[in-house]
């Protein structure tokens, strides 16, 4: 199931964000924190998050995205706005508990002539004073476009701030399609190439989110410029590849786009009626695959599901608990369709050795399906 949303006005609170989620079809949404150009955060009204929260929870809307203010600035050059910058996350982050078990995005910052690894220090310095080993909330570094003195223009830079943070189990990357396009990674024509290299210095277990934009800029031009879907450089059709990508699939996708919110329903169902059969999801997968073997023109089926074995135990660290899963009508596709009867026989074999809930979890982000039940596993 995809999970889609925009950002939202909280300017008449929590309940009324939940009702604007509804109306345009929205599962999930972001909202600023607070002021986005300023520091104030409005009171909260707890009989106001009561409702919120049955309102959400009864119509499957999760996770919400707290967006930290514009303003923030963890790395800059003045001591008064470092201060600012790790007195409004720590407000931010004991307020979210109120909404337990989200996400909270911030800007990692601008260096302003200092240097990016005094930037990277500062911001993982403000981190770890700042997180918490009992926080319900994942704080997530976006990906920027690299404007002028921005920290975190290059997934290295990301990195290095995690590897500096103590609670870094606490952190995770929100990639913002429009950022990631202006600084130079090319996910119109390259996309299975950028989502290893991600995975190589990051880990694709960091990514939690994606800001969905397009971009009104060329690629590589460094100027954070978003574009609504099929409006920019990266076009329609590269976007729905990304979104459905065996890897990225099972994210919650943000709209950014300069809409109202007419345009942001419209967006969400223009985005919510794509998705591909599951050659198409194959095809990926091979793609994926084969961008980590770059001497090879194309990967054998048992070569793809080693791979896939690779990549499952890296990201679920595979118990040794294990249950019988019938994968149903996928392997039933595979069989007739793609692979040959001993690449599937390899495959079941190895799911046979996961456990249900592991099962629930990996299948959408590498798969490209969704768990139905305990005896089938379907395509999405």
């Amino acid at each position: 199931m995809l999970r889609i949303g925009c950002h939202l006005s909280s300017s008449k609170g929590y309940c009324a964000m939940a009702k604007d989620a509804l109306k345009i079809h929205a599962n999930t949404f972001q909202y600023f924190s607070r002021n986005p150009r300023g520091g104030n955060a409005k009171a909260l009204d707890q009989e106001d998050i009561a409702r919120f929260l049955v309102e959400t929870d009864k119509n499957d809307i999760h996770p919400f995205l707290a967006h930290a203010p514009y303003t923030l600035n963890g790395c800059s050059a003045d001591p008064a706005l470092r201060d600012f910058a790790r007195r409004t996350m720590a407000d931010d982050l004991a307020r979210l508990e109120f909404t337990p078990g989200n996400l909270y995005n911030f800007h990692p910052g601008s260096h302003v002539r200092q240097g990016a690894d005094v930037g990277i220090s500062y911001i993982a310095d403000m981190l770890n004073e700042i997180l918490k080993p009992d926080q319900t909330t994942t704080v997530l570094l976006e990906t920027m476009s690299g404007k002028g003195s921005e920290v975190g223009r290059t997934f290295e830079e990301l990195k290095a701030i995690i590897d500096k943070v103590g609670l870094n189990s606490q952190l995770g990357v929100c990639l913002d399609t429009c950022h990631v396009w202006d600084a130079g990674y090319d996910i119109a024509d390259h996309l299975d190439e950028v989502i290893s290299e991600f995975d190589r210095i990051i880990g694709l277990d960091r990514l939690k989110a994606i800001h969905l934009n397009d971009s009104l800029n060329p690629l590589g031009a460094h100027k954070d410029r978003h574009a609504r879907l099929g409006e920019g450089h990266i076009g329609l059709t590269s976007l729905k590849r990304l979104i459905n990508h065996p890897a990225l699939a099972h994210l919650p996708f943000y709209l950014e786009t300069p809409n109202d919110l007419a345009g942001y329903a419209k967006e969400i169902d223009m985005i919510s009626d794509v998705g591909y059969n599951h050659l198409d999801y194959i095809k990926y997968m091979r793609n994926w695959a084969s961008a980590a073997h770059p001497n090879q023109t194309e990967l054998t089926g048992l070569q793809l599901i080693s791979w896939l074995e690779t990549r499952i135990k890296e990201v679920i660290n595979l118990p040794n608990s294990t249950v019988t899963i019938e994968t149903g009508r996928f392997l039933k596709n595979l069989k007739e369709k793609a692979f040959s009867n001993e690449e599937v026989q390899a495959f079941t074999s190895f799911v046979g050795n996961l456990t249900t809930e592991k099962v629930n979890n990996l299948a959408a982000g590498l798969f490209g399906i969704y768990y139905r039940s305990e005896t089938e596993v379907y395509v999405r």
